[in-house]
């Protein structure tokens, strides 16, 4: 876009120039061989340069050829002023007169926003690098001589050579609007090379445009070095445990990048490695694993995805036998019981009761938590009832009048010794013998001489010896 500036040089110098400019206005340096105009609203000042003879320093009075100050005569042309950035159709102004006594004149001159140096990804369209061409420093209608702006990494140009067939994109600016590509053609381009580097000659002049300076140059590259990227992915599967097994666990998300060297055939990643976090395993009850833990595993481009497969199996179980090793009939077999801290692992699990046996253990540790396990079961003794009899031995027959108790016999006074014969001893009856009871053996006892007190009273002692003999016998048995 243009912009309407009025600048004058001070009063009694050249003349006056006023600009009207697009976009923006950039100072220039403030070499000796030129002067500033000055701005009445703020606009940066523009470079010019004054010809030979005419008004060095900007003084604010009118010399001649020879540097002298005069009253009055006829300036050469003013130039157009070099303004970085932008070019002028006009060189310079027209001349104008002037007079110590003359008023201050105003000139217009258009100026125009400068073309580019544009490289253009072939594949994308995209514009990757530009460089805005340089000014001619003598000629505010033309660009100048411009390196090549340097080619970003990884790109190479299409069109190899000093001379070759690039594009020109005609640029199109109407006064108050942006410059806009009006179309593309298709020009031979002849390169330079100043100080080691590639340069061009921006004047191109398609069909006697004069704004050549504004249109721009558009290099075709193309991208060797691309940029590349792989996924990855971490699979824990859970197989083994049937309906009961839990869910695959998947972790992804992670981009291994890099870039790859068409020329080369050679990729550099900015990470070789990668692990993504482990997995608890679960623990199922009835099965075991083989794994605590699972994943964790270490990712690379070369193998960015893994997969780690755990693995479930029953349980053992307790398995009742008898004393051959046979298993027992309707017993119960229960699996061992689940470590819940560990899915590898069993606790200790205690045998089942098995009606009518005893196991000779009462709980298994296993050693193997796949493995069954054979307890051992005794049968149960009862305890046996006391034969009977095959004959009922016959009840003693109780004497029909029981002997009365012998009373005390006093002790009688000493008798004078008769001079009688002492009695025979007395003989002990026979006690019945009872059937397959042994008779207690009796003790004998000597005969006590009692005092004379008569045949009678010997008789009664022995019956009541014989009556409490057979008592005591009788006692024995029913104790047995």
């Amino acid at each position: 876009m243009k912009k309407n500036n009025k600048f004058s040089i001070r009063k009694y110098s050249v003349g006056v120039v006023s600009v009207i400019i697009g976009l923006f206005i950039l100072a220039s340096t403030n070499s000796n061989d030129r002067v500033y105009a000055e701005s009445n609203d703020g606009v940066p000042p523009i470079v010019s340069t004054v010809p030979e003879g005419g008004n060095p320093g900007g003084v604010d009075k009118v010399v001649d050829k020879n540097n002298e100050v005069v009253d009055k005569g006829d300036l050469s042309k003013v130039p157009t002023p070099v303004t970085p950035g932008y070019f002028s159709i006009e060189k310079g102004a027209p001349e104008v007169a002037a007079i110590p006594d003359a008023a201050e004149k105003e000139v217009t001159v258009d100026l125009y926003e400068i073309g580019k140096i544009k490289y253009r990804d072939i594949k994308t369209k995209e514009i990757v690098a530009e460089k805005m061409y340089d000014n001619d420093q003598m000629d505010a209608t033309k660009a100048g001589i411009t390196t090549l702006p340097d080619l970003p990494e990884g790109y190479e140009f299409v069109n190899q050579g000093l001379e070759r067939e690039e594009t020109r994109q005609v640029v199109a600016q109407e006064f108050g609007k942006e410059p806009y590509v009006k179309d593309e053609v298709g020009i031979k381009v002849k390169l330079q090379e100043i100080d080691g580097k590639l340069a061009v000659d921006p004047n191109i002049n398609i069909e006697a445009d004069k704004l050549a300076p504004g249109h721009h140059l558009v290099f075709d590259v193309r991208k060797y070095i691309r940029d590349v990227e792989k996924g990855t992915k971490q699979v824990v599967e859970f197989v083994g445990a049937e309906e009961k097994a839990p869910k695959t666990n998947i972790q992804e998300g992670y981009k291994f990048l890099g870039k790859y060297n068409e020329k080369t055939k050679e990729t550099i990643w900015n990470e070789k490695t990668h692990a993504y976090n482990s997995v608890d395993v679960p623990v199922v009850k009835g099965y075991f694993a083989d794994e605590k833990q699972a994943g964790g595993e270490t990712l690379t481009p070369e193998k960015p995805e893994v997969t780690d497969k755990v693995t479930y199996k029953h349980l053992g179980k307790i398995l009742p036998v008898d004393e051959k090793g046979n298993p027992i009939e309707k017993a119960a077999t229960p699996d061992y019981l689940n470590d819940l801290t560990d899915p590898t692992k069993t606790l200790e699990t205690q045998v089942p009761e098995v009606k009518g046996y005893v196991p000779t253990v009462k709980s298994v540790v296993p050693k193997d938590p796949g493995v069954d396990t054979k307890v051992i079961y005794k049968k149960e003794e009862k305890p046996k009832k006391p034969e009977k009899p095959k004959e009922t031995p016959e009840k003693p027959e109780v004497p029909k009048e029981q002997p009365k108790t012998p009373e005390k016999p006093k002790t009688p006074k000493m008798p004078k010794v008769p001079q009688t014969k002492v009695p025979e001893k007395s003989v002990t009856p026979k006690v019945p013998k009872l059937e397959e009871k042994p008779t207690p053996e009796i003790h004998k006892k000597e005969n006590v001489k009692l005092p004379n007190t008569g045949e009678k009273e010997a008789e009664t002692a022995a019956l009541g010896m014989l009556v409490l003999l057979l008592a005591g016998v009788l006692k024995t048995k029913e104790n047995k």
